[in-house]
């Protein structure tokens, strides 16, 4: 059992630095569409800057923009893409951050699993240590074969009865957690 234990532990481990590792190229990926998304972000400053700069003829009521480089249609439609493509960012970064929780609560559960693996290791050690020390399992006063196993079959199943009886009474009183009555 305590190899089973073991090996789960150690399938557990690769699991878990598998998910650090999906963990650490969801993290740079989220760094790298913050980029994008800065970069965009200063694009969209730049275009309503020119935008600001328009002047519109009190006559016709035509908008013009004092640089010569672009037409005004051409910073508009400009605007309208940097737009379209910081949602889609936005919309990435979302993705990837929801990713990134999922994957960082499986670690979790995965340490948790080994946590509780550990915890009924020591269960079974402290089962032990109840079966040597308070149930006396060790045959002081016993020679023969017979009698040694009459012994330990009697403080095993002591032992039993005594675990039914904590349950038992960890189930009818919210007072006691049931983790706490295994720790006698």
């Amino acid at each position: 059992d305590n190899d089973a234990d073991k090996a789960k532990i150690a399938q557990i481990n690769e699991e878990i630095d598998k998910f650090d590792s999906e963990l650490a190229r969801i993290q740079n990926e989220i760094k790298e569409e913050k980029r994008n998304y800065n970069n965009l972000d200063m694009d969209l400053a730049s275009a309503n800057n020119i935008l600001h700069g328009a002047i519109t003829c009190p006559k016709c009521h035509h908008q013009f923009l004092l640089s010569n480089e672009k037409s005004l249609e051409d910073v508009q439609a400009e605007k309208k893409s940097i737009e379209a493509k910081m949602k889609k960012s936005k919309q990435n970064m979302d993705s990837l951050v929801e990713d990134e929780n999922k994957t960082a609560e499986l670690v979790t559960k995965k340490e948790k699993e080994i946590i509780d693996i550990y915890h009924g290791l020591s269960r079974i050690e402290d089962q032990f240590r109840v079966l040597k020390g308070d149930l006396s399992t060790r045959p002081v006063f016993v020679n023969t074969k017979e009698h040694i196993d009459a012994h330990l079959a009697i403080c095993t199943i002591a032992l039993i009865v005594m675990r039914i009886i904590q349950l038992r009474i960890a189930a009818a009183s919210s007072e006691i957690p049931a983790n706490k009555l295994w720790s006698y």
